[in-house]
């Protein structure tokens, strides 16, 4: 009897993290890859602007945090 030789591949995904700063000044490290969305807010008792990040944290969960870092100082750290 022949055995049949297989080749499973396994893709590699590269995992590109950031650290951000939460609005209460804890540190966070994030999966640029699990990022679905993102926007400006601002906190009405204080003023203080943050920018909201949602990320998928597993399968359809969602997490949403708070952190200093504007937009545009994001999107930078995403593609450097």
């Amino acid at each position: 009897m022949q055995q049949e030789k297989r080749i499973i591949g396994i893709k590699k995904i590269k995992m590109k993290l950031i650290k951000l700063t939460l609005h209460n000044d804890n540190k966070i490290v994030v999966n640029v890859n699990k990022l679905v969305h993102s926007m400006s807010t601002q906190d009405d008792e204080t003023g203080n602007e943050y920018t909201r990040l949602m990320l998928d944290v597993q399968h359809d969960e969602m997490r949403q945090v708070d952190v200093t870092e504007s937009l545009d100082e994001i999107m930078k750290l995403c593609t450097d």
